[in-house]
C-alpha cells in the first residue's frame, strides 16, 4: 500500500488524534491494572509503584500503536520533520495543562464527596455533637480536621506523583517520537510537493 503524503499538520494532527482514542483504551487498561493492585493490596507504596509502571507501560502502548496508524497510513518529507515535532510539543504542552487541571478538580472534589456522603463521618460526627462536652467536642473536632488533612494531603501526593509520572513519561516519549518521525520520513526526492494533501 502506498503511503499518502500529507503536510505536517496532518501528521501531527494524526498523531494526536490517534493518540487520543488509543490512550482512552490505553486509560481502561490502566484502571483496570489498578484496581486489581488495590484489590490485592493495601500498601499505599505498593499501590504508587504499580502506578508509576503502569502508566509508564500504557504511555509505551498508546505510542506504539498511534505510529503504527499513523505511520503506515501517511507519508511526509524529512523537511517536514521539525514542524510536525513543533506541533506535537505544542499540543501535548495543552494537553498536559488540561490534564493537570482536571486531575487537580477531580482530586478536590472527590475528597470532599467521600466526606460528605461516607456515613461513618457522618454517624460519627452526629454522636459527637450529641454526646460530647465542649472540650470534648473540641478535641474531636481538632482531630477530624487533621484527618481530613492528612487524607487530602494523599491524595494530593499520589496526584502529585502520577501527574509528574505523566509528564515524564510523555516528554520522553516526545523524545523517541521525533526520532521515529526522522525514521519513517521520506527523502525529499521521493516527495511531490504537487500532490500534498492537507
Amino acid at each position: 500500500m502506498e503511503k499518502k503524503i500529507v503536510s505536517p499538520s496532518k501528521i501531527a494532527s494524526s498523531l494526536v488524534g490517534s493518540w487520543l482514542v488509543y490512550g482512552t483504551l490505553a486509560y481502561i487498561i490502566y484502571r483496570i491494572g489498578i484496581n486489581i493492585v488495590t484489590g490485592v493490596t493495601e500498601s499505599e507504596i505498593i499501590l504508587m509503584i504499580a502506578a508509576v509502571i503502569l502508566d509508564v507501560l500504557v504511555e509505551i502502548f498508546d505510542w506504539r500503536l498511534t505510529n503504527t496508524a499513523v505511520f503506515k497510513k501517511y507519508g511526509y518529507s524529512k523537511n517536514d520533520v521539525p514542524e510536525i515535532f513543533k506541533k506535537l510539543v505544542i499540543s501535548f504542552g495543552v494537553i498536559i495543562v488540561i490534564s493537570v487541571a482536571l486531575n487537580c478538580y477531580s482530586v478536590k472534589t472527590e475528597v470532599d464527596d467521600i466526606l460528605k456522603k461516607d456515613t461513618n463521618i457522618k454517624v460519627t460526627n452526629y454522636y459527637a455533637q450529641t454526646f460530647l462536652d465542649g472540650k470534648e467536642l473540641e478535641k474531636y473536632n481538632v482531630k477530624m480536621e487533621q484527618a481530613i488533612s492528612d487524607a487530602k494531603n494523599k491524595a494530593y501526593t499520589y496526584f502529585a506523583v502520577l501527574e509528574t509520572c505523566f509528564v515524564v513519561v510523555t516528554s520522553v516519549m516526545l523524545y523517541f517520537e521525533k526520532k521515529a518521525l526522522e525514521k519513517n520520513a521520506l527523502e525529499d526526492s521521493v516527495v511531490d510537493y504537487n500532490n500534498v494533501n492537507i
